[in-house]
């Protein structure tokens, strides 16, 4: 069982963790991009640059998020191992 998700299978359960940590990186990668690309946006008017700041703060947090996800992952891969490891 995935965390509680019912996925009894260990193949698919093995298929979304590594769907979901592929995704943590993407997300941070497009992040980064974001953030490259809004310093780069033209600030000629007032709310340009409320558009600016709020996508280079909408770019942080989810880059954020998504390296706490992925660091959570990686603690759960570890701990899987581990008790594989011990208890075999």
């Amino acid at each position: 069982m995935l965390a509680g998700c019912g996925v009894g299978e260990p193949f698919i359960a093995g298929f979304l963790v590594a769907l979901f940590t592929l995704s943590c990186v993407a997300i941070v990668f497009v992040s980064v991009a974001i953030w490259r690309s809004s310093s780069n946006y033209p600030r000629d008017a007032w709310w340009q640059w409320l558009v600016a700041i709020g996508a280079k703060l909408c770019a942080a947090l989810s880059g954020l998020a998504a390296a706490v996800s992925l660091l959570a992952v990686l603690y759960l891969l570890v701990t899987f191992i581990y008790a594989a490891i011990v208890y075999a």
